[in-house]
């Protein structure tokens, strides 16, 4: 019997409890019977667990498990220590995320640095939290540059990327002419930006005439017959 109002009393009994990783695993585990490709799991409420007497074995089943594809949902009912001695049941449920594995920088870097087969990695994404333009493909980012500083273990996306920028606005540049046997080049100023393959604008000096080119290389442009 209390003596006030502010009075409490906490009662505490050993137990042996379940936790909540070792739930994870085996629901996980059976998901796997359902769900094709790689996935991850998150549970409604707070984390489970399930408590049995001091001293027992921290041993479960997953009795029932039922699994809405359409929704990514699931239901799942637990007994403890096992299906002929249940001491005691819970139901959980959550949700069901599937993963893909995506491309991602080792460290972060910035505008001009080019990225190379060795400063990237793989890591697991949920599908749910990539967006339409997100790059998949290691071979789509080796060769790039970032637009803006590109931060390390995040997805990019394609507009975060850039071919490197060859030529400058104002740069001289070689003008080069090959057709067949025949070879020219001659002295330029480009009038454009432009990384490999664009088509850019640029001035014979000679001539000072304007005339479209292509990018091959650093200050090196070619026109086409």
């Amino acid at each position: 019997r209390p003596a006030s109002s502010v009075d409490q009393v906490t009662i505490r009994s050993a137990a042996t409890v379940v936790p909540a990783h070792m739930i994870e695993k085996a629901v996980h585990e059976r998901l796997k019977e359902n769900v094709s490709g790689e996935f991850q799991l998150s549970f409604n409420g707070t984390p489970p667990k399930l408590v049995l007497p001091q001293g027992d074995v921290p041993e479960f089943s997953v009795a029932k498990l039922n699994y809405n594809k359409r929704y990514d949902y699931f239901e799942a009912e637990l007994v403890a220590p096992n299906e002929d001695n249940p001491l005691t049941r819970a139901t959980i449920s959550g949700k069901v995320y599937p993963v893909v594995k995506v491309p991602v920088l080792r460290e972060a870097v910035s505008y001009g640095y080019v990225i190379g087969a060795e400063d990237i990695m793989w890591s697991d994404m949920k599908m749910s939290d990539l967006g339409e333009n997100t790059v998949l493909q290691a071979e789509d980012l080796i060769g790039m540059t970032p637009r803006r500083i590109a931060y390390a273990d995040r997805p990019l996306l394609r507009h975060d990327l850039q071919r490197p920028q060859l030529v400058s606005r104002g740069d001289n540049v070689t003008i080069v002419y090959d057709y067949g046997p025949m070879k020219l080049s001659a002295k330029g100023k480009a009038l454009e930006s432009g990384s490999k393959e664009d088509n850019i604008r640029v001035v014979n000096v000679a001539s000072n005439r304007t005339i479209d080119a292509f990018v091959i290389d650093s200050g090196v442009v070619t026109v086409t017959p």
